[in-house]
């Protein structure tokens, strides 16, 4: 019996802990995509083809969190389609911005930012980027890998409001 009041109280303690963290500033950065977006591309390389897919962007979390939603379409030329949710914040502790997500084959993944360079701003995974180019209603993208020191585009597209 004490034993379950222990946990009892515990559980209260620690749903009753408020939080008093603030929303970061920088995360005003993304203010400008919050929207829905139609986008088209082309992948690059052998077998290179068009696709086009929706993009979406809401603040949520009392506006602690951006969620990020990019769906492909499936077509005759475009058969193995790429869907993906991310969550986007700012890490003041590391001073980067951070956008974690999974994608609709299972796949977990994890960027970070320092912000816009020169106009551009890069999501970097390590070995894989997504350097981004802000437009009037719209913005553009590429999906680079690094192999043998080169970056090699795979896909570029333009997304419009």
């Amino acid at each position: 019996m004490k034993r379950l009041g222990m946990i009892g109280l515990g559980c209260t303690v620690f749903v009753a802990v408020p939080s008093f963290a603030q929303t970061p500033p920088q995360l005003d950065d993304f203010r400008w995509q919050v929207g829905s977006y139609k986008c088209t591309g082309n992948t690059a390389g052998e077998g290179a083809h068009p696709f086009t897919a929706t993009y979406s962007l809401t603040r949520d979390l009392d506006g602690g969190v951006y969620v990020e939603r990019y769906v492909e379409a499936k077509t005759a030329q475009h058969q193995q389609p790429f869907s993906i949710i991310h969550l986007y914040t700012y890490d003041t502790k590391n001073q980067r911005y951070v956008r974690n997500g999974v994608d609709g084959n299972g796949g977990r993944h994890e960027h970070t930012s320092t912000g816009w360079t020169d106009g551009v701003w890069t999501w970097d995974a390590g070995g894989f980027r997504i350097p981004i180019t802000r437009g009037e209603n719209q913005f553009s993208f590429k999906a680079e890998l690094m192999k043998d020191g080169n970056w090699v585009l795979l896909a570029s597209g333009v997304c419009k409001k």
